[in-house]
């Protein structure tokens, strides 16, 4: 459980940062000196905090949007529709109907009827990209240059394989095999 009450002040490399909440209410001042504040879910704006640089928001889950490392993330009716860009991301989605996202040259994503459909690939800024996609629960695959993993029917039937390790596995009418 998050605790209903909290403040916290830091104190770092000479610079200062602090912040308090006594939910629904939250204020706080980032180490450069910049004031936030808000009333959740009513409305609100959070500055460094849950790993982003701003995260504002508007009767949530009805609106909503943050920002990280020069990219962007806008919710409407948070699941259901979301856009993203930025410097190095892309991607929308119109849950759970249809989506994808990517962060260029890293990795890429796509459902359709989510979790039915998918695929994906990650590490692509690495010797060994990973593949995965899936017609939930009948097909899941994940391949590597160096792992394989097959299932059948999710969760009965389960093959693996590490090539460097020589690790294998199999599953079969799982959990009793």
């Amino acid at each position: 459980l998050f605790p209903l009450s909290n403040y916290r002040k830091q104190e770092f490399d000479g610079k200062k940062k602090w912040d308090f909440q006594f939910f629904p209410f939250f204020v706080g001042e980032t180490e450069r000196g910049e004031d936030y504040f808000g009333l959740f879910p009513i409305f609100g704006t959070l500055l460094d905090r849950y790993g982003k640089d701003e995260i504002r928001f508007f009767l949530w889950p009805l609106y909503g949007k943050s920002t990280r490392d020069g990219d962007w993330t806008t919710d409407v009716l948070w699941p259901f529709f979301s856009s993203t860009g930025g410097e190095k991301k892309k991607g929308f989605r119109f849950w759970p109907f249809y989506g994808q996202k990517g962060e260029f040259g890293v990795s890429s994503s796509e459902f359709v009827l989510w979790p039915i459909f998918f695929n994906k690939t990650k590490n692509l800024d690495t010797e060994d990209p990973i593949k995965e996609w899936a017609i939930f629960p009948f097909y899941v695959s994940k391949e590597s240059n160096y792992f394989e993993s097959r299932t059948y029917l999710w969760p009965l039937f389960t093959h693996a394989k590490e090539e460097r390790t020589g690790f294998e596995q199999w599953d079969l009418l799982w959990p009793l095999f």
